[in-house]
């Protein structure tokens, strides 16, 4: 009979480094996580030349400065208990996005169809 687990929440970028060290397995989206991928996968990059001009606009788009987006709450599920709305603002500074589990009951928060 093998280990029975607990629940194990994690936050951020907890998540990359819980499936760096295989103690979750996250499928993040768009490869936006090394860790993740093995090296035999991660796609050569070819080297590009940009205007410096245009540095900051490009490199900007890549980051996430901070932003609210609108979520849907499961609230029969034990994460979920207690809240009386449906939906949930987030608060979001990074760019890690994980795909959806593959248990559709685990899937305790997700983003709304409109959540900006």
């Amino acid at each position: 009979m093998g280990k029975k687990w607990g629940t194990l929440i994690a936050f951020g970028r907890t998540g990359q480094w819980l499936a760096g060290q295989k103690i979750a397995s996250f499928q993040f989206l768009d490869g936006r996580s090394d860790s993740v991928v093995p090296k035999e996968e991660k796609p050569t990059k070819t080297k590009e030349r940009f205007d410096y001009a245009s540095a900051q606009g490009r490199e900007g788009t890549k980051r996430i400065g901070g932003t609210y987006f609108n979520t849907e709450i499961d609230r029969t599920h034990p994460i979920g208990y207690g809240y009386t709305q449906k939906t949930k603002p987030v608060y979001r500074n990074h760019t890690l996005f994980v795909e959806l589990g593959d248990q559709a009951y685990n899937n305790v928060a997700i983003y709304s169809k409109s959540p900006y």
